[in-house]
């Protein structure tokens, strides 16, 4: 199994990878590993759920963000617990107010 989140945040394929940066991605692709983000896997076995899950994660963020503003309630770092998944240390600092 692959570790998304170990290779996301390798300085190798990004500048200070541990960093937050979601800005990243819209970067010049070229100069983005295509190797350093792989979450449905990568060949001939690679998730055949790729393209419906990808359009559900969108339809959702589309519906969430035409409901609701995200504003945050406070501007301490989170940390992440790493236990073969990411977990938070705490609460995430953000409420979700109806428009």
């Amino acid at each position: 199994m692959i570790n998304s989140q170990a290779i996301g945040s390798n300085e190798e394929y990004f500048d200070n990878g541990k960093q937050f940066r979601p800005e990243r991605w819209l970067e010049e692709k070229s100069s983005i590993n295509p190797f350093a983000h792989v979450p449905f896997g990568i060949g001939k076995r690679m998730c055949i759920g790729r393209r419906l899950a990808e359009l559900q994660i969108q339809l959702s963020l589309c519906w969430i963000l035409r409901e609701y503003e995200i504003v945050a309630t406070d501007h301490e770092p989170v940390d992440a617990l790493h236990s073969g998944t990411l977990v938070p240390s705490r609460e995430l600092p953000v409420a979700f107010v109806r428009r």
